[in-house]
């Protein structure tokens, strides 16, 4: 009889891309709470945790558009990497409230109002009801209790907050639980949303020159700019062609015969400077595409790479 041997499970799964020295000491930082923050507030990781626990424990989903309805309280509830539980708590509720009322955005706006002003009241309300019950639809076939639900709220954050100053988790660990959950593509996934937080630390960009040129002037500039050159990506392995003229007119890049192209140079990830197209696009469009590049990478512009 064959004994079966039992593969072993690595305790960290190689990343797609390796983590530099810089990204894993920014993961670190990241976690730490700013010691001027208001009593309670939480960091960006713990609201993660808070959140993933919260989603678990109740078997909730987070709406895409929950953020966006608990964006005025955002700007008071939320300062750099720390924010109030509460923000979070009304991050959830408005989650229910769009998920009751997915067809009816008027009654949505209405009881999102009515909703996020119960929990807000009831969460400063020293000494509140046992229950309070608010309906998350106008026929009121969905409803919450906001009290029990806050309280769920408060536990899970003392829980959370009682475990502040232990190890900090790695972030090695991090791109292995998240593998664990939800293979390779989620793992970067995470990793692109750490960045955009800016918990991988920041990459500097110059402020660079977009040329708008016609077809002849698009292939003098790509024949003039040295090999190999990056794109805005950080995990760019550096390319030797760009697109063709033809191919930017099938991705709808080209506006009255002409293109715009931005060219810069590019913190790398190991600290080195490379020359990148950042953007490759429609004149008309270009400012704001480039504007959301830089901020969900977390690039930071700067002068030059002398004044860097």
């Amino acid at each position: 009889m064959k004994t079966r041997t039992r593969t072993k499970v690595p305790s960290t799964i190689r990343p797609t891309h390796a983590f530099t020295t810089r990204e894993r000491e920014a993961y670190i930082n990241w976690q730490k709470p700013d010691s001027d923050a208001p009593l309670g507030w939480v960091t960006s990781h713990e609201g993660y945790t808070i959140a993933a626990q919260v989603v678990k424990e109740a078997d909730l989903d987070l709406s895409p558009h929950a953020r966006e309805a608990v964006a005025e309280l955002s700007k008071r509830l939320k300062v750099g990497k720390m924010y109030s539980p509460l923000l979070l708590a009304a991050t959830f509720a408005a989650s229910m409230v769009i998920d009751d009322n997915a067809e009816t955005m008027d009654a949505t706006r209405e009881k999102l109002e009515e909703v996020l002003d119960a929990v807000e009241t009831c969460w400063s309300d020293p000494e509140p009801p046992e229950s309070w019950v608010v309906n998350t639809t106008a026929e009121g076939d969905g409803s919450i209790d906001i009290v029990k639900f806050l309280n769920h709220i408060r536990r899970v954050t003392a829980e959370v907050l009682a475990r502040r100053g232990a190890e900090p988790e790695t972030l090695d660990e991090k791109y292995r639980l998240a593998f664990n959950l939800g293979g390779r593509d989620n793992a970067d996934h995470v990793l692109d949303v750490l960045r955009s937080k800016g918990a991988l630390g920041t990459l500097r960009v110059t402020k660079g020159i977009t040329h708008v040129v016609d077809r002849s002037g698009y292939e003098r500039l790509m024949r003039g700019l040295s090999r190999p050159y990056y794109c805005h990506d950080p995990y760019c392995e550096g390319e030797a062609t760009h697109y063709t003229w033809d191919r930017l007119e099938e991705l709808e890049c080209v506006e009255d015969g002409k293109v715009a192209v931005h060219v810069r140079r590019q913190e790398r990830r190991d600290g080195k400077w490379a020359t990148a197209i950042a953007v490759c696009g429609r004149p008309s469009g270009v400012a704001e595409l480039l504007a959301e590049i830089d901020e969900s990478r977390q690039y930071v512009v700067v002068e030059s790479e002398v004044a860097a």
